[in-house]
């Protein structure tokens, strides 16, 4: 994924997170399980712990 679209995409999910808090819900965007670690790759569970920290700092955003 380019550099912009992946910041794009990471602000997608931070703005998920600010509404998803305005909501009063916690949807983050993975759940990391140890079959995943075992099936992906350390690309991918970057990428996936990326998503959830953006989402979160949304998060956190919206509840300050």
């Amino acid at each position: 994924m380019s550099d912009d679209k992946r910041g794009s995409h990471l602000q997608e999910q931070h703005n998920k997170g600010e509404q998803d808090a305005a909501n009063g819900k916690y949807n983050p965007p993975h759940s990391i399980s140890p079959l995943d670690v075992l099936f992906s790759t350390e690309k991918e569970i970057e990428h996936y712990v990326k998503d959830n920290e953006a989402y979160n700092k949304g998060r956190d955003n919206a509840k300050n």
